[in-house]
């Protein structure tokens, strides 16, 4: 079974709109600078009850939202395609990604204070099943972390960043 994949981006750049806030993270690959445009909303709520059980009002549609900054965000997919072995065309997504948001916090995300948020995306694509994926934000570190679930939604998380 392949190792599963991890990927760590600095956040370097903080936007606010009236419902979200916007980060710009970084990250190198192969001295290549690999990028996105995250945007989080505001005050998610939580997924999780105070006994540990999910709630459904805790799956969001486009709770967070993954955009292309040009160049670097290419490099970033083709970094994917690298790292999984994959084929690739080397291009983001034009289009904003709107994956489905699990928050798997006992809390709502409250982006004006430093504190560390997890969450489920689930990637639609044209390949297969929604890929999922684990992340993080940690305001505490400044970054935006993602890690594959396993190595079988590959194909689908790369496809949802290409557009496809």
């Amino acid at each position: 079974m392949p190792k599963k994949q991890y990927f760590f981006l600095r956040i370097v750049e903080e936007n606010e709109t009236d419902s979200s806030k916007v980060y710009v993270a970084k990250s190198v690959f192969d001295q290549d600078t690999v990028g996105m445009k995250v945007e989080v909303l505001k005050n998610i709520e939580p997924g999780v009850d105070g006994q540990g059980r999910p709630k459904e009002s805790g799956f969001v549609k486009g709770a967070i939202k993954i955009s292309s900054i040009g160049e670097e965000s290419n490099a970033l997919v083709r970094a994917l395609s690298t790292i999984f072995g994959m084929e690739s065309a080397g291009q983001m997504s034009s289009e904003a990604i709107l994956p489905t948001v699990f928050s798997s916090n006992t809390v709502a995300v409250d982006l004006s204070k430093n504190a560390t948020y997890s969450f489920k995306l689930f990637f639609e694509n044209s390949v297969g099943d929604p890929a999922e994926v684990f992340a993080t934000l940690d305001l505490y570190k400044k970054s935006f972390e993602m890690s594959e679930k396993d190595a079988s939604f590959r194909p689908q998380w790369l496809a949802a960043f290409e557009g496809k």
